[in-house]
């Protein structure tokens, strides 16, 4: 049989591994975690890594009572709020390992969704919860609601171009000639150069 991988000091989701547990009644590793709520709980390291399990159950509690005194569970800011948590804590998220992957989380006041609301408000038709600093968690200091242009403009791979004095990004050169957003990208990549790639104007059949 393998070794087991040693996980203690690791964070899933609100859980933190302390140190292995005892298995040898089921044979299963297990592993004695600190919720950050301070409870202890001992689980299975597969629901670990998996995702099945991210708390003591206090999550789940909490989002069940915010569901049932809020009444909005079924309601776009609801949801986003939902994928917010599930992009930082959940391994199983399709885009994990572009936010909790990789450091990002969801600050302590926006554990609750009505602090989230009461700071951000209802979502705005066409906009999305959008972070200011891609490389920081989500707050209220770092957090807006943006329409489809500023967030992608505002993407870690977005790069700037400088022609004549005047410096924008692949989005914003593309917008203005009225193309794709990734027009400018997509030219540079084909080996484009910058000024062509900003200039050369778009033909429309």
């Amino acid at each position: 049989m393998r070794k087991a991988i040693d996980i203690s000091g690791q964070k899933y989701g609100k859980l933190f591994v302390v140190s292995r547990a005892d298995n040898s009644s089921t044979g299963r590793v297990k592993w004695n975690c600190r919720c950050d709520c301070g409870v202890k709980k001992v689980v299975a390291g597969n629901h670990l890594k998996s995702g099945a399990i991210i708390s003591c159950g206090c999550l789940a509690i909490e989002r069940g009572k915010q569901s049932a005194t809020h009444k909005m569970s079924k309601t776009r800011t609801y949801g986003i709020w939902n994928g917010m948590w599930q992009r930082c804590t959940n391994p199983n998220s399709s885009g994990f390992y572009l936010y909790g992957g990789r450091g990002i989380k969801v600050c302590g006041k926006w554990e609750s969704f009505e602090n989230f609301f009461a700071d951000m408000g209802e979502a705005p038709t066409g906009k999305s919860l959008d972070r200011i600093n891609s490389d920081l968690d989500y707050s209220p200091e770092n957090c807006r609601w943006a329409d489809d242009f500023v967030q992608a403009n505002n993407t870690r791979r977005n790069r700037y171009i400088t022609i004549n004095g005047e410096t924008l990004s692949h989005t914003q050169w593309s917008k203005r000639l009225g193309g794709n957003p990734n027009l400018v990208y997509l030219r540079i990549r084909a080996g484009w150069s910058a000024e062509d790639a900003v200039t050369v104007p778009v033909f429309h059949r």
